[in-house]
């Protein structure tokens, strides 16, 4: 019965996690095409007719050879038979050409496989009084290229960040229900070895005690299991949204950017920004796997480490971030400390404590203090001037799923004290009125004579 409990609920959860994913691939196609493809298209149109305009006068006189000989040579058309310009005697011909578009301005009008550039004469309708009127055939709703690559590979990034974590959870099912299998067998044998004697002694009414205990047990390994499950199956989600918000906003905020950068930026900065881009969201790869092995004991990697070294790359990092780089970073004391550790998690580990400084106070001041004590610990101070932390909150803001932001997760200070403690340090809260400060406590390499 357990195990099919087990079964029914993993089911479920693969479940959500597609349609979860189904949901997030779709919503962002939908907000690609219906917000940033058209703002590339008016983009591109503004584009081609500043190009028209610089060649107004030849236009007005008919010599639209060298206006053609550029648009050819910019690929905006294929032939010079894509090229139509039209006169005020050609009037009713534009007008019926322009019934079958949209107008995204005043003077551009965009169909399917065609675009049309109306220059006005005067204040008036530009279509009834007009300098010049060009018609392209061109298809300036397609999207270019490398845009088109783009939403592919983010679309291929989100497939594999859910088959990795539905990959986790499987694995999870199966050791889950290998050890539930064991127990159900074990608890079979014990009853079996009590139920077997009749006679009517002592040991009977023993062996009835212990079936009655067994069935508490039961009863309780049952709510502990489901209760497990839906713990372990919620730090790891949650971990995952906190770790990848950041990636993920740097590509929105990139995909926004886009229709001006394809336009200013050449193209050989463009890819390079791809590719930072790309690397952002290997980063938040990295972050997830990191978030799925809370639900299981892991071997830290150990390599010997100066704290220089970790605050040099926490430094780079909180430079390089839209979000971190207004915060200043104050350092006193020893930084050639060293300890054995995971330097990427280490990083991970302030980086979250600098992050929830940034959300109270954008433009914080970071103090971090270095010392070492008598019994061979570094200490690290962390002081800030953001928002202080209350007295009774102090240890609560460690607990998974406990946040006092409006939109905090409640994982970011849950994962920064799982990675102390895998480390063999640990981190308090202190009581501070002008701010936060925290207490981290890691061992020093070579202990006490360090």
């Amino acid at each position: 019965m357990i195990l099919k409990t087990t079964r029914s609920s993993f089911r479920s959860v693969y479940v959500t996690l597609f349609l979860l994913a189904l949901a997030i691939i779709l919503g962002f196609l939908t907000l690609s095409r219906n917000y940033i493809v058209p703002g590339l298209t008016s983009t591109k149109a503004e584009s081609i007719f500043s190009i028209m305009r610089s060649h107004e006068a030849d236009i007005i006189l008919h010599k639209t050879r060298s206006l053609r000989d550029e648009l050819l040579s910019s690929k905006i058309i294929k032939t010079d038979d894509d090229f139509q310009s039209y006169s005020l005697d050609e009037k009713p011909e534009l007008k019926k050409l322009i019934s079958n578009c949209n107008f995204i301005s005043p003077s551009i009008c965009i169909a399917s496989k065609k675009a049309i550039f109306i220059e006005g004469n005067s204040s008036k309708n530009p279509i009834e009084q007009y300098k010049f009127a060009i018609s392209l055939n061109t298809n300036l709703k397609s999207p270019p290229q490398i845009y088109i690559f783009l939403e592919i590979a983010l679309t291929l990034v989100i497939t594999a960040i859910f088959s990795i974590l539905y990959l986790a959870i499987f694995k999870k099912e199966q050791l889950l229900v290998s050890r539930l299998s064991k127990a159900s067998e074990a608890l079979g044998e014990v009853q079996t070895l009590f139920s077997n004697n009749t006679d009517d002694d002592e040991f009977d009414s023993f062996g009835k005690s212990i079936e009655e205990l067994v069935f508490l047990v039961k009863d309780y390994k049952e709510k502990f299991e489901r209760k497990t499950r839906l713990e372990q199956l919620g730090l790891v989600v949650g971990q995952v949204s906190h770790d990848l918000k950041a990636p993920f906003n740097e590509a929105e905020n990139f995909l926004k950017s886009l229709p001006n950068l394809i336009d200013e930026v050449p193209r050989e900065d463009l890819l390079t920004a791809i590719l930072s881009l790309t690397l952002r969201i290997q980063s938040g790869k990295r972050s997830l796997e990191q978030a799925l092995r809370l639900t299981k004991q892991v071997n830290i990697a150990r390599e010997e480490l100066t704290l220089s070294e970790v605050f040099n790359s926490i430094e780079t990092r909180v430079k390089e971030n839209k979000k971190l780089k207004q915060i200043s970073m104050h350092f006193n004391g020893n930084l050639n400390y060293k300890t054995l550790g995971d330097r990427i998690k280490l990083e991970t580990a302030f980086l979250n404590l600098i992050e929830n400084t940034a959300d109270e106070k954008i433009d914080a001041k970071v103090d971090l203090t270095f010392s070492k004590n008598d019994l061979g610990i570094i200490k690290i101070l962390y002081t800030d001037n953001g928002n202080s932390i209350a007295q009774e909150n102090l240890e609560k803001i460690f607990e998974p799923l406990v946040t006092f932001k409006e939109k905090g997760t409640g994982f970011g200070l849950s994962s920064t004290r799982e990675i102390f403690t895998q480390h063999g340090g640990r981190i308090n809260a202190l009581s501070y009125a002008d701010g936060a400060k925290f207490e981290i406590l890691l061992p020093v390499l070579g202990g006490a004579n360090a």
